[in-house]
């Protein structure tokens, strides 16, 4: 049975109007649907009332107060990963775009925050601004967390004895190869925001990412390549034959292959 979507406009004490609209339940949790909308006058307030009415009637139900770590964790639930392509979007997200962007809300996410966030890790690999100017480490017992990096470099805030190791904090900046991941994960998550139709366009289409460098390529020279083929038609000798010919055969079983 179909829902009937119902709905209706608040005055609230500043003098705005707030849209409320019921939009059903969500089939998979069960949780009610209920859309809001504040705007500035009561003609506003009607027209957003219909509109919302329209897409709630038509099952196209947006989600106003979804944030960017709303999107982030429907995108790691649906999104078909490998086990060390999921273990890596998962770093990523937990150390870099989450602690960014997730309060944010999709409808007010535009591409000028992606670039300020991409150039600030131009800049800096880590997010310091919540960190102090000075980075704390200390070789007695204690729990290890997130401030202790994968090398186990064991930042603490706890009280200690500082020595050589309390220093400056030093910004490094993220290699341009990473800022494009960052950049790869968050456009797939606001993909799949636009899918649900909770957002028109997905922001990250518009950002800036870093210009990244060609490898150049460092061929051996001709005398290093004859001196290798040399070695491996000495070491085997129909290894050595399936490369230098023209139509190599199939090789036999045992045969090493290139």
């Amino acid at each position: 049975m179909a829902t009937v979507a119902k709905g209706h406009i608040e005055r609230l004490p500043s003098g705005s109007f707030r849209v409320h609209v019921y939009a059903g339940t969500d089939p998979v949790t069960g949780k009610e649907r209920r859309l809001k909308r504040t705007v500035a006058t009561e003609e506003r307030a009607a027209r957003e009332l219909a509109r919302l009415l329209r897409a709630a009637e038509a099952g196209r139900v947006p989600e106003d107060s979804a944030t960017v770590g709303l999107v982030l964790d429907r995108y790691l639930e649906v999104a078909d990963l490998g086990v060390s392509t999921r273990l890596t979007h998962e770093s990523y997200i937990r150390r870099i775009i989450r602690p960014v962007l997730g309060d944010i809300r999709l409808r007010n996410l535009g591409p000028d925050t992606l670039d300020a966030l991409y150039a600030h890790l131009r800049r800096c690999s880590r997010l310091c601004s919540g960190l102090p100017k000075t980075e704390h480490y200390t070789p007695g017992p204690h729990d290890c967390d997130e401030r202790c990096g994968p090398l186990r470099d064991h930042r603490t805030g706890r009280p200690h004895e500082c020595d050589e190791r309390c220093r400056p904090r030093r910004c490094t900046p993220l290699a341009p190869g990473s800022i494009v991941k960052v950049h790869a994960i968050t456009s797939a998550a606001l993909s799949l925001a636009v899918r649900y139709e909770w957002l028109d366009r997905n922001p990250a289409e518009r950002a800036t990412l870093p210009r990244l460098r060609k490898r150049q390529p460092q061929p051996p020279t001709p005398k290093k390549a004859a001196r290798l083929l040399n070695d491996v038609w000495q070491d085997d000798e129909e290894f050595g034959l399936y490369i230098f010919s023209p139509d190599p055969p199939a090789p036999s079983r045992g045969t090493r292959t290139p």
